[in-house]
């Protein structure tokens, strides 16, 4: 306190004079820094434009080429640079559809035998995106050098797997864009060619048609019966697909499917005949009973037809008609009954004719 009363006014009057001018100094001194700083703001400014641009233009890019549309084939929007990007591109792999729910083989392999399974049914092929991007000069602070945006990518996943989409026709055979079916040997189909024109050329083909088109089973059941003997079909009428019915391995088809088909030999080495051999009993037994209940029926309604002519009530004209009616069933009688006696005599040859196959397929050791 001493020393500060200790001066005087005059000195304190010439410590003010000697700062004055200080402020101008220091306002020229801080305007490089605030235009510096102002041209950092209307910079930042411009690239954020650019920025909020180039995101528009990527979704609009893959949104646009959305299927069906085909905007990706279309330039884009004039509001755009034309020497800036904007495509669309294949996005990449996603962890999440790497899940066991979607990793089935029957539709992302591998498959046993040789099948090949195709990206049809990948849902990462739905998976693009787009993308865009744009260089550009800062409109100050022209030595920073220029601003390029990068990617700017907007992805996206869509894909619903219509016929359509996939290119399949609604009513098509899926195995063939599914899979890439294996090699057959050529020899296979030219011996299935061979055997078909020996089928066919046999001078006794017109018999097979009792196997499917019988006359007399269409006319007196309705329609016709198929006796072959078939694996079972995996598209079922009643349901879309019986998956219990679909292998790829051929032991489990085999083992499956064709041994009910075949002959096999049991445990203790003893011959089960399957359907095959089994067809001559299966056929004769369907058409006895057929015959003999055509046979009945027409003897019935003969014996009712007669018994309605002797009735005292019946008109001449009812008596015709019941005529007509006894004769042509009389008819068909003589022409179906003859059919029982040799169904019956094989019938009772069955068991015989059975053994002897059951003892050639023991001695052959199917």
């Amino acid at each position: 306190m001493g020393q500060q009363s200790l001066r005087s006014p005059q000195r304190l009057g010439r410590s003010r004079r000697r700062r004055c001018g200080l402020a101008p100094l220091e306002l020229v001194a801080a305007i490089p820094i605030l235009l510096f700083v102002c041209a950092l703001m209307v910079n930042f400014g411009t690239l954020a434009a650019w920025r909020v641009r180039g995101e528009i233009v990527s979704r609009d890019a893959v949104w646009r080429a959305r299927w069906p549309r085909t905007g990706d084939r279309e330039s884009p929007s004039f509001t755009w640079p034309a020497d800036a990007v904007s495509r669309i591109a294949d996005g990449p792999q996603i962890g999440a559809l790497a899940h066991p729910d979607l990793e089935h083989p029957v539709t992302r392999g591998p498959l046993p035998n040789g099948f090949l399974v195709t990206d049809v049914l990948d849902p990462e092929r739905g998976y693009q995106e787009g993308l865009a991007s744009v260089t550009r000069r800062y409109p100050l602070l022209p030595r920073l050098g220029p601003y390029r945006s990068g990617n700017i990518e907007h992805p996206l996943l869509d894909r619903k797997w219509p016929c359509s989409e996939m290119g399949i026709p609604n009513v098509y055979r899926r195995s063939k864009p599914l899979y890439v079916l294996p090699t057959t040997d050529q020899s296979l189909p030219l011996a299935l060619a061979n055997a078909s024109h020996a089928m066919f050329g046999m001078p006794n083909y017109t018999a097979l048609y009792t196997l499917d088109r019988d006359a007399d089973i269409r006319r007196f059941r309705g329609g016709y019966i198929d006796f072959h003997p078939r694996i079972r079909h995996p598209y079922p009428h009643n349901r879309l697909v019986a998956i219990e019915h679909c292998h790829l391995d051929p032991e489990v088809v085999r083992k499956e499917e064709v041994e009910r088909l075949v002959d096999t030999l049991d445990s203790q080495g003893r011959a089960q005949l399957q359907r095959i051999s089994r067809l001559p009993r299966t056929m004769t037994n369907y058409f006895l009973s057929m015959y003999s209940a055509k046979v009945a029926e027409l003897k019935a309604s003969i014996k009712a037809w007669t018994e309605e002519m002797k009735a005292p009530h019946t008109s001449l004209q009812r008596k015709k008609q019941l005529a007509a009616l006894i004769a042509g069933a009389q008819t068909e009688l003589d022409r179906v009954e003859p059919f029982l006696e040799p169904l019956e005599a094989y019938q009772s040859r069955l068991d015989e004719i059975e053994d002897k196959l059951r003892a050639q397929v023991e001695a052959e050791g199917f």
